[in-house]
């Protein structure tokens, strides 16, 4: 039994404990502003596309530095994503359409060309192509002619570095992306056999390529897997080994000079960024340049304020639509974010169908609200809707919806789904708009992931669909990561409220397929930082406001310098270098990306980062 004195103790420390939780959950809940955007004013900078710099595009006032593009870059795909690249690696770019175009006496003799093949003569240029590579000008093929072209030109294979063509045509079984040439490692993309219907649907590259087998002497970055035992079967003569699988991106030495070449399409969406980048990194002692740093987890038309779709999510959760968000949804959600560490940004969407006469839920706007407030979530509003109310009059219910309930919330985000892309142009100047710094919309490989949408506004695209990761969605989130360290996660909650599939569109099996993206497929880049929407929108200002390369950036024995002009608070790089390590930066810090690879933090406008050559073991044999 107790005694008295014992009972009274027990009792004492319950009552200060129970104490103690009531103090800190009253304390959490006045503390908790979250009627206030804490990144409206955290995440601002003044910058704006007035600050932006510009490349020199004119043969007149190109740097000796400048890129040479033979093609188009104005209506092509594969012309749009070189001179985008351009942009966002800060080089002068000089267009022609054609050899005869370039005005060769009145400009520098350019140190690389990138090539569209289909704007080159090959029977009367392929000279002039090797005379160049030879003084030393790189020559990047972003893509090359057709294969009858090839064989029957000894000049042109020799200029890229190309032994025989053994086949017009062959079906591969996969690609190998070789390890140090964009970052992330190396990457199989090939499934077994075996695999299931979910694995298969992974590959979506294009396997059936000519089969070029290239010189000994030339370095491979990509290659084609195809059945060696069933081809050594076929051809019982024939002994295959891996350096004669199909070749899909190279490089030859011609000279003082290298000749890249890309074998298929990889240069006509997004993914051509990271290859371009990855090409100048193995053309150079060292390669620095400015990068985003932000990489994005996106939670699009939230609808957990309304009931519009209670039936649906009677019949798949037994719940309605606000407690199916309330209770599924989002603890799965910030459980994902949680374990990938990202920084989400919601979009919520406080009605679907404007049309009806029921008012979204304030208390629920309220709960939301909190949560973000505390897991330093951000929140934005959403343009989509599925009735055909005009977005004027669904901005204006918006917007009374917000000053009724938390009258003193800024809005900084707006997400605006593919069908209103147009729409927005037409009521960007609406009042509920007027405090929005970014827009987000989703994915378009043809345009730029993160850029100015006018002169106040900046855009960023989603990247990645976080329900779905194919091979090619693999190779472009290696590939930005490379050029920008950038990434952007899209959940589309849309999915679940208005299933196309009750099979598959069901959260059980969408948050496994979330969950295990995040944490696989984005473990190489955890160096580069988690931000919302608007810590990006930041980041994306001060990025663009960053001059060009070439006398800013200096190396002197194993230091760089780096003098940032338009600096604003803080800069980010990637050095990429060959043989050497980071040991320290002056006027800022580094993070090992992998090896030979590093995000630079600029803290100052000028940087120093001091390198060391790797440690390297020597054995002798003292026999």
């Amino acid at each position: 039994m107790l005694s008295r004195r014992q009972f009274f103790t027990i009792s004492l420390i319950m009552l200060v404990l129970f104490f103690l939780f009531q103090v800190t959950s009253v304390l959490k809940e006045q503390w908790n502003q979250y009627d206030k955007n804490e990144y409206a004013q955290t995440a601002y900078t003044k910058l704006s596309a007035g600050d932006l710099y510009r490349i020199n595009r004119s043969a007149k006032t190109i740097s000796e530095s400048y890129v040479l593009l033979i093609g188009d870059a104005q209506e092509d795909a594969l012309g749009k994503m070189v001179k985008l690249w351009c942009e966002y690696a800060k080089r002068d770019l000089l267009c022609c359409q054609s050899l005869e175009e370039v005005p060769w006496e009145e400009i520098p003799t350019p140190k690389l060309i990138l090539l569209d093949s289909n704007y080159l003569d090959f029977a009367g240029e392929t000279e002039q192509l090797a005379k160049l590579a030879e003084k030393g000008t790189d020559l990047i093929f972003c893509n090359l002619p057709d294969v009858n072209t090839i064989a029957e030109n000894k000049a042109l294979r020799e200029l890229l570095g190309i032994f025989s063509v053994r086949k017009a045509e062959v079906q591969l079984l996969g690609i190998d992306l070789f390890e140090g040439f964009l970052l992330g490692g190396r990457a199989i993309y090939q499934v077994e056999e075996d695999a299931g219907e979910e694995e298969k649907k992974q590959q979506d590259l294009d396997l059936t390529v000519p089969w070029y087998e290239v010189r000994s002497g030339t370095k491979t970055y990509m290659l084609g897997l195809i059945d060696k035992e069933a081809y050594e079967a076929k051809n019982e003569k024939m002994k295959l080994e891996n350096e004669n699988f199909p070749s899909i991106i190279w490089r030859n030495s011609v000279g003082d000079g290298h000749v890249f070449a890309v074998n298929g399409n990889y240069m006509e969406d997004v993914t051509a960024l990271g290859i371009l980048s990855g090409m100048v990194y193995e053309l150079e002692e060292y390669t620095v340049y400015p990068v985003i740093n932000a990489q994005s987890f996106v939670v699009a038309n939230y609808a957990g304020l309304s009931s519009e779709s209670d039936d649906t999510m009677q019949q798949l959760y037994s719940r309605s639509q606000k407690a199916a968000f309330q209770d599924i949804f989002w603890p799965s959600l910030t459980s994902i974010s949680s374990r990938s560490q990202d920084r989400p940004t919601v979009f919520l969407a406080p009605k679907l169908d404007y049309d009806t006469q029921e008012a979204p839920d304030g208390k629920q706007l309220v709960f939301y609200l909190k949560m973000f407030r505390e897991g330093k979530i951000e929140n934005g509003l959403s343009l989509y809707c599925t009735s055909q109310t005009p977005l004027t009059k669904k901005l204006e219910a918006d917007e009374a919806f917000y000053k009724e309930n938390v009258p003193d919330y800024t809005i900084r985000a707006l997400y605006v789904d593919r069908d209103n892309e147009k729409e927005y142009g037409r009521i960007k100047q609406a009042r509920a708009l007027e405090s929005v710094r970014t827009v987000y919309m989703g994915y378009d490989g043809t345009d730029a992931p993160a850029y100015y949408r006018e002169k106040e506004v900046t855009k960023q695209r989603a990247t990645q669909d976080g329900f779905v990761h194919t091979f090619s969605d693999n190779l472009r989130l290696r590939s930005l990561e490379t050029a920008l360290g950038y990434s952007s996660i899209m959940v589309d909650m849309n999915r679940l409220v208005m299933p196309e599939d009750i099979q598959e569109d069901v959260w059980e099996k969408c948050s496994e397929r979330l969950a295990s993206y995040t944490v696989t497929y984005w473990k190489p880049f955890q160096a580069f930082d988690k931000t919302t929407l608007s810590e990006g929108d930041q980041r994306i200002r001060r990025f663009f406001a960053i001059s060009g390369t070439g006398s800013q950036y200096e190396k002197k024995d194993n230091r760089i310098t780096l003098k940032i002009d338009s600096f604003d608070g803080q800069a980010f790089f990637i050095l990429r270098t060959h043989n050497k390590s980071v040991s320290g930066v002056k006027g800022g810090s580094f993070r090992e990306i992998e090896k030979h690879a590093y995000l630079i933090t600029a803290d100052q406008k000028d940087v120093t980062i001091t390198l060391e050559n790797d440690i390297s073991l020597f054995y002798t044999d003292k026999g």
